[in-house]
């Protein structure tokens, strides 16, 4: 992170600190990223807005090749938990072929840098995938894309319905099957 916001010219890490709890610190400026009001998980579109400046400024730190890979990417993209041993769809293949027919181009985000995830994910019209931290990144997306996540049986949170609606954007869900409803559904 400090090499990031320092290459968005934020001080090189020099200028940040990351406070430790009971800790008491001046300063002249405070930035505090919000995620909470009125206890509820729902941004501010000005946070968002900002985090999108942010990502706007990540451009200048991705190298002229993996931009252009970047850029053949579709601006419909899955993000897939291939690489995750948690949470991981039974079906995730057949997911895969099927989002990948409807003209996605499917994505693993610990194969790409933070700047590559901020590049990739502003340029998206639709980001698909498995509600938890990676679909967060929908944010970035610009006014008027779409958010799908897809759950498993106990339900979505809602979270990122919020995350999208600060965001300008539209936000659709689909709630999986438990094992033993598939076990069932076979019988």
């Amino acid at each position: 992170v400090y090499s990031l916001l320092g290459g968005l010219g934020w001080g090189g890490g020099r200028d940040i600190h990351e406070v430790k709890a009971n800790e008491v610190v001046k300063m002249q400026y405070l930035l505090i990223f919000e995620l909470m009001r009125d206890h509820v998980w729902f941004p501010h579109p000005e946070m968002v807005d900002f985090m999108r400046d942010i990502a706007s400024r990540s451009v200048k730190l991705i190298p002229e090749k993996r931009k252009a890979e970047l850029d053949s990417l579709s601006h419909k993209i899955m993000i897939s938990r291939r690489d995750s041993h948690r949470r991981k769809p039974l079906n995730e293949s057949q997911v895969e072929i099927a989002f990948k027919q409807n003209g996605f181009s499917i994505v693993t985000r610990s194969e790409m840098s933070v700047a590559d995830s901020l590049y990739l994910f502003s340029r998206s019209t639709v980001i698909a995938g498995q509600f938890g931290s990676n679909t967060m990144n929908a944010m970035f997306m610009p006014s008027g894309g779409t958010l799908f996540e897809f759950f498993s049986p106990h339900g979505p949170t809602w979270q990122n319905r919020h995350l999208a609606a600060s965001a300008r954007c539209a936000y659709l869900c689909a709630i999986g099957k438990s094992d033993q409803q598939l076990s069932d559904a076979r019988k």
